[in-house]
């Protein structure tokens, strides 16, 4: 996408990255987000990615079809949490617990800690769904410290540019300020994520990223039909024996909603859990779901090629 951006488009996407939102950090918080949620009602009519992001909603909801008004708000609240989620980022360093005491809500910290207290490893499972980055902070102020498995935030990723690295790559260094455990990504050797684990620590890793070393794939019923993912977090899971916990973070406007969830020991059994789990909240609020714009990639309906009504009603 980079390769076919303009001079001008370049130069927006530079100044929205770093001069605009770290500028809307410097305000109240009150008046930062505000000024954000206007920021989202302009990329919903105008993001380069809008129209993906639209057909991807109207892939698992057909209706939407019929119903453009509502398409239209799903658009408006996506836009505004990932106008929100950007601000995150730049606020997230001067976050104290007395500042967003009322802002991060934390439920269910005491199924993160007994599942570490087995000394297997916890394997926290997450969706890119909702203002997850805020994990960092809710955890560390609820007492709970842990590791990451993400993406590689260097020249070796082959779809971020030079704006895209720079922000990505500070959006982890920010959580890691508060996480604080051991950081592990897709280009490391893969060994340290499993020594990470038997030391006892708990990875964050993700549900449905699409990025993998190898062409496995898992498949789980999801909305009507089936979502495909990367086999690597259920590999982990059964050569580690890691106890798994299912993480979200709803967003709620300025405030989040951070839930762990137990889930089953047995590695598949764990991660269709999870993908239950975030298939309930997608038919809450479905326009938390940041995987739209390359939702072909990860679903497909029970007939390829069918339309009908989704199961995520």
């Amino acid at each position: 996408m980079s390769a076919v951006m303009t001079t001008k488009e370049h130069l927006l996407k530079w100044l929205r990255h770093k001069v605009v939102f770290p500028a809307l950090a410097l305000l109240p918080s009150a008046l930062g987000y505000r000024l954000a949620n206007l920021i989202g009602r302009l990329d919903a009519r105008r993001h380069g990615l809008r129209l993906a992001v639209g057909q991807g909603m109207s892939a698992l909801f057909p209706d939407l079809a019929q119903d453009p008004l509502r398409l239209q708000t799903l658009l408006l609240n996506y836009y505004q949490m990932m106008a929100r989620d950007m601000l995150d980022c730049f606020l997230m360093p001067g976050f104290t617990p007395a500042k967003v005491a009322g802002q991060i809500r934390v439920h269910g910290v005491e199924n993160l800690l007994d599942a570490k207290a087995a000394g297997r490893g916890v394997l926290m499972i997450i969706s890119h769904f909702g203002r997850f980055f805020m994990l960092g902070p809710g955890l560390k102020f609820a007492g709970v410290e842990f590791g990451m498995f993400t993406t590689m935030v260097d020249e070796r990723h082959p779809h971020y540019d030079a704006i895209d690295r720079w922000y990505i790559a500070t959006k982890l260094q920010n959580t890691q300020l508060f996480s604080r455990g051991t950081w592990v990504t897709t280009g490391d050797d893969g060994r340290r994520l499993y020594r990470t684990l038997q030391a006892g620590e708990i990875m964050l890793f993700a549900l449905d990223g699409n990025e993998s070393t190898s062409g496995a794939r898992v498949e789980f019923p999801f909305c009507g039909g089936t979502l495909s993912l990367p086999e690597g977090l259920v590999r982990v899971a059964a050569k580690t024996g890691a106890k798994l916990v299912y993480a979200e973070a709803v967003d709620r406007g300025i405030e989040v909603d951070i839930t762990l969830h137990p889930l089953p020991d047995d590695p598949v059994d764990g991660v269709a859990a999870a993908v239950g789990l975030l298939e309930k909240r997608l038919a809450a609020v479905p326009w938390q779901w940041w995987q739209w714009a390359g939702v072909g990639a990860l679903w497909r309906p029970a007939v390829v090629g069918a339309a009908g009504e989704s199961q995520c009603t």
